[in-house]
């Protein structure tokens, strides 16, 4: 028997799909030799994908019997979506879902079959051949600038906790830290801190504002460093972008007393956000 000889020309995306359509049609599904023989030889298309993981309480009926006792277990759901699909779904609510990984998960290649759907023919089928690359949920930029933020807000926490003694950090003995001090006075500076949930979705606007008038790189970047050099916060912040971000999370949270104490950045951001909001699809 002759040798199987390859073709010399390679078959477009296309081509293989109707060869696999033939394929399936004739045989009812695609054999593993045949998926193993596509998937060696012929590139896919890559797709930048996003993986979510979703702890799912467990035990219900455990709980019924032993109330208490099978509150701990978990069973983890996971769910792959295009990486700005799947930012979005964790964005609206990290609260629902783990710790995403700070660098993503392997790529992988994918081959699927699409049934027919309504109104299609009733051979039509579809080849879907892709090699998923995951980036990570959380954008390094955005990871930063939740550090910034959360860093911040450990400060505040720190310092109201010791308003609460009358104290300042001078007043405490230097063969303790702070955090040890408050501990023992029976402050939980976790629940003085806001959620991490509340921190990312704030940092994921504030870098999305950012890069929205182009950062550094801008006028309003350079504004944002002349304000920065002017403030009595500039020992705190290194950079104009982590002014910024300061900025941004306190006028957020309260914009009118923001704004009597910093009516320059207050502006700024005021005409900042309205610029990125005619960019956003409105809300149904």
């Amino acid at each position: 028997m002759p040798k199987y000889l390859e073709p010399l020309t390679r078959p477009t995306i296309e081509q293989w799909k109707a060869i696999v359509r033939r394929l399936i049609d004739k045989r009812g599904r695609l054999t593993e030799s045949l998926v193993n023989k596509i998937m060696k030889t012929e590139p896919p298309v890559e797709a930048t994908m996003g993986r979510l993981e979703q702890a799912v309480p467990t035990g219900e009926i455990g709980q019924q019997i032993f109330p208490g006792r099978f509150l701990g277990e978990t069973k983890s759901f996971f769910e792959n979506l295009p990486i700005e699909e799947a930012r979005a779904k964790y964005f609206a609510a990290p609260e629902r879902y783990r710790a995403p990984s700070i660098f993503g998960e392997p790529p992988a290649k994918v081959l699927e079959q699409f049934e027919p759907g309504p109104g299609t023919g009733a051979f039509a089928r579809d080849i879907a051949y892709t090699r998923q690359k995951f980036a990570p949920i959380i954008p390094p930029s955005t990871r930063s600038a939740a550090e910034v933020l959360r860093g911040e807000a450990e400060e505040e926490a720190v310092s109201t906790g010791l308003r609460r003694f009358g104290l300042a950090e001078e007043d405490v003995r230097p063969e303790m830290s702070i955090k040890q001090f408050l501990r023992s006075k029976g402050v939980n500076l976790k629940e003085e801190t806001p959620a991490i949930a509340e921190v990312l979705q704030t940092a994921m606007l504030a870098d999305a504002l950012w890069k929205n008038f182009k950062g550094g790189r801008s006028t309003d970047g350079h504004l944002w460093d002349a304000y920065r050099s002017s403030s009595n916060l500039k020992h705190k912040f290194v950079t104009r972008r982590d002014y910024f971000l300061s900025s941004f999370n306190r006028w957020r949270q309260d914009p009118g007393q923001f704004a009597k104490k910093y009516p320059r950045e207050a502006k700024l951001l005021k005409k900042e956000w309205s610029d990125f909001q005619k960019d956003l699809p409105e809300s149904e």
